[in-house]
């Protein structure tokens, strides 16, 4: 029986990813530089991934940055880009199905709760939600499983009564070494990415059902 859901947050309920990733390609192009896609696709669904992008556009340059005032603009100019996004499509209806028929939701994501819960609160998602699980609850990003794992001890059950869903590698592979089973729908960034080979993935989650999900337990 499917008792739970456990949605990833950013790139998977809301596009925060293609913000991200866009932002620091202005500031690159700012300086005449690229931030490449194979750079950045280690970063993408974890806790910052060791890559320090000011540091790396130094080294591209040659010359010495201000971090601090870069790293401002960027987040302003990424919040103004957030903060005008819907959920991507088809979370909305799948939530709703999971509410109709009494599936716990759960969050496990990189982020903290801070980014991820101004969000939900925004998007009028936040209740709909049994558990939010985020770094700063277990000092460790994806694609470690603690989060992961922590949604499952807070939600009172098995990994095998739950299915995540991802749109990164990283999270594919910590719902995978919990031993969740994963729906995986990339986003603009993640498209191209190679995934494990235990997630199943779909283009989007518009028309996915509960039913289609809960099978994904057996095909594992």
């Amino acid at each position: 029986m499917l008792k739970a859901l456990v949605f990833d947050f950013d790139g998977t309920i809301l596009d925060t990813e293609d913000a991200e990733y866009r932002t620091w390609q202005e500031v690159y192009a700012r300086y005449g530089q690229s931030l490449a896609l194979s750079t950045w696709a280690n970063v993408v669904g974890t806790a910052g991934g060791g890559f320090d992008p000011v540091a790396h556009l130094e080294q591209l340059t040659g010359q010495k940055l201000p971090h601090q005032e870069i790293r401002h603009r960027r987040r302003e100019r990424d919040r103004a880009l957030t903060d005008a996004m819907d959920a991507r499509p088809g979370v909305r209806a799948l939530i709703a199905q999971a509410e109709a028929a009494g599936v716990a939701l759960a969050i496990a994501s990189s982020s903290q709760h801070g980014w991820v819960e101004r969000h939900l609160r925004r998007l009028g998602l936040i209740d709909a939600f049994t558990t939010i699980c985020c770094s700063d609850d277990t000092g460790r990003g994806k694609p470690d499983p603690a989060v992961y794992l922590l949604a499952l001890e807070r939600l009172g059950i098995a990994a095998s009564e739950a299915v995540a869903v991802e749109d990164s590698p990283n999270g594919a592979l910590a719902a995978a070494r919990a031993g969740v089973a994963c729906l995986v729908v990339p986003n603009s960034v993640t498209s191209s990415f190679a995934f494990p080979s235990t997630a199943v993935r779909r283009t989007t989650l518009e028309g996915v059902a509960l039913e289609d999900l809960a099978g994904l337990r057996t095909e594992r």
